[in-house]
């Protein structure tokens, strides 16, 4: 399950840095938590349903053990928000009209850069960050676009996954018959995890131990949740399909994933 918070104001008269989104900074009744709202325009929501993905990627996350800001939906009135800047004016009213995707504000954050040492990562579990991008079909998350920030204790949370599980029942079936959809080469971590011919590649252990134990029963309600907020994905039964397939062969989708790293 995860909160639906009402907004309250805006803490911030402009939208955070380095979003296609336009995240605002906001606060709202139920917390003093700051909360980071998106706004998906009307036009994307036609072809996917960007919040669907967002929630569902970040309650599977936790199952890997892997950190994302807490999900939240937000309700909002407009009319509270006009006037203090003309472009989230604009923003807004170009912006799907149903609760907005919202997550914890993580406070203070850096960015991740591709000149970070192996050493600066080694508390950071990158083959398990790798595998479930994999598994979750994440294309998004590459070089200088990583979509994932430091909290202050090195840790990484991983951020923006709106572009997740976007395909239908053909693309997932492409697992069984041994291929990944994904883009892998392009991913962040594939240059640092990829190994020289003839090396063992990364085992990915702790991505097949958790994946043969993920709950689905969490996954389920938490879209149930998001149905009953006016939040619908053509393609779920699909999803669940190819995770059900992907947790009860955990070896062999973990092995094709470790495939990756060799080519």
């Amino acid at each position: 399950m995860f909160p639906v918070y009402n907004a309250r104001s805006l803490l911030k008269n402009s939208p955070l840095e380095g979003g296609a989104t336009y995240p605002l900074l906001i606060e709202v009744f139920e917390t003093s938590t700051p909360i980071v709202m998106k706004n998906f325009k009307k036009s994307n929501m036609k072809q996917f349903n960007a919040v669907v993905y967002e929630v569902l990627s970040s309650i599977l996350a936790r199952e890997f053990d892997l950190l994302v800001p807490d999900p939240c939906l937000v309700k909002i009135d407009k009319k509270k928000f006009e006037g203090q800047s003309r472009i989230i004016d604009a923003k807004l009213k170009d912006s799907d009209g149903r609760l907005k995707f919202g997550c914890n504000y993580i406070s203070p954050n850096y960015p991740y850069s591709d000149v970070l040492t192996n050493r600066y990562l080694s508390n950071c579990d990158i083959e398990t960050i790798y595998a479930f991008d994999c598994l979750i079909l994440n294309g998004d998350r590459r070089s200088g676009k990583p979509n994932m920030i430091f909290t202050k204790n090195r840790s990484i949370a991983l951020i923006d996954h709106e572009k997740t599980f976007y395909g239908n029942e053909l693309r997932f079936n492409t697992i069984k018959e041994g291929r990944l959809s994904c883009d892998f080469k392009n991913h962040v971590f594939y240059p640092r995890l990829k190994v020289a011919q003839g090396r063992p590649a990364p085992d990915l252990e702790t991505f097949r131990l958790y994946l043969s134990r993920i709950n689905l029963n969490d996954f389920k309600t938490c879209y149930q949740q998001l149905l009953e907020n006016g939040h619908e994905a053509d393609n779920f039964d699909a999803i669940m399909d190819y995770l059900c397939y992907a947790k009860d062969n955990s070896d062999k989708y973990t092995d094709l994933i470790r495939a990756t790293l060799l080519k």
